[in-house]
């Protein structure tokens, strides 16, 4: 029993380095969300028109037939200091996790894995698992309906991610690191990062409010609440530098509320999105269990 505790937690100290990979390669796409420096390029018809609050009709090609997705083996590990029982999920490499309009998710599409591991199953925290199938889930539904709708990167988004790639695929001489320096790791970097850009991209189009707070927003602020701020001064330097002040608070007074906002309509974008898809994901959940 103490052997399979000691061949469990390896397996959980070992995907736990590779998503640590992974969240540091997450962490890159929020740059390049920024404000973008020009439209998304959209071929469509000029009639045609998206509100956010209704998702069009869209028709994917139908890939061959395929096994039915399955949920990964549930696994509990106990602490040797008699804590409370971990939930884990055994993901085999080969099995289909879930469909996005008969396209299949599997490992690969949770995680970059190097060559040497492709083929290895991998433990993971049922919460941890949870949350990269709906990513991986999320990402196949944001390139399926990019590609449906005929939206692009513009070429400043291409130009990012080629720098991004650059970085991913240049290797420090003195640093030996075969996790997240492979080609696999680049790739899935690249594919995430094109994912959540087109997803932007898409949910602006569709009326989704921009998460930045733009001139408008703090000049009707400053207008409702310009006894808190007092009038401008008449000499042009001293009322631009005064504007510069009142200009910065009003944006940190509402850079929440526009995120929050933002980050609610997005996110019911996202669920209109998958209500229009043809998901299947099975029911993954570990059942409480006695320690032995």
């Amino acid at each position: 029993m103490e052997t399979r505790k000691l061949i469990g937690l390896i397996g959980v100290l070992g995907v736990t380095v590779v998503l640590m990979v992974v969240g540091i390669a997450r962490l890159r796409p929020p740059e390049l969300l920024s404000e973008p420096s020009a439209p998304p390029v959209v071929t469509m018809p000029e009639s045609q028109t998206v509100p956010w609050v209704a998702a069009p009709t869209r028709e994917f090609p139908i890939p061959p037939p395929l096994a039915s997705p399955t949920a990964p083996e549930a696994l509990s590990f106990w602490p040797e200091n008699s804590g409370p029982a971990a939930h884990l999920a055994r993901v085999n490499p080969a099995q289909t996790l879930a469909t996005v309009n008969g396209v299949p998710i599997t490992l690969k599409d949770l995680l970059p894995l190097p060559p040497d591991k492709a083929h290895t199953e991998q433990v993971m925290s049922a919460e941890m698992f949870a949350f990269l199938l709906d990513r991986a889930v999320e990402r196949e539904l944001a390139l399926q309906v990019a590609q449906a709708e005929r939206l692009e990167l513009t070429e400043p988004q291409r130009r990012r991610l080629a720098a991004l790639r650059e970085r991913g695929e240049r290797i420090a001489p003195d640093v030996f690191d075969s996790v997240q320096q492979n080609p696999t790791n680049v790739e899935f970097e690249q594919r995430d990062s094109a994912a959540l850009l087109l997803l932007a991209a898409l949910a602006e189009r569709a009326g989704v409010p921009s998460p930045h707070v733009n001139a408008a927003q703090v000049q009707a602020y400053y207008l409702e609440h310009q006894a808190d701020y007092g009038s401008l001064p008449a000499d042009p330097a001293e009322r631009r530098s005064a504007w510069e002040d009142i200009n910065l608070a009003i944006r940190l007074v509402l850079s929440p509320r526009v995120q929050a906002e933002h980050q609610a309509r997005f996110q019911e974008f996202v669920e209109q999105l998958k209500s229009a898809a043809d998901i299947e994901v099975p029911s993954f959940s570990v059942a409480p269990s006695e320690k032995h």
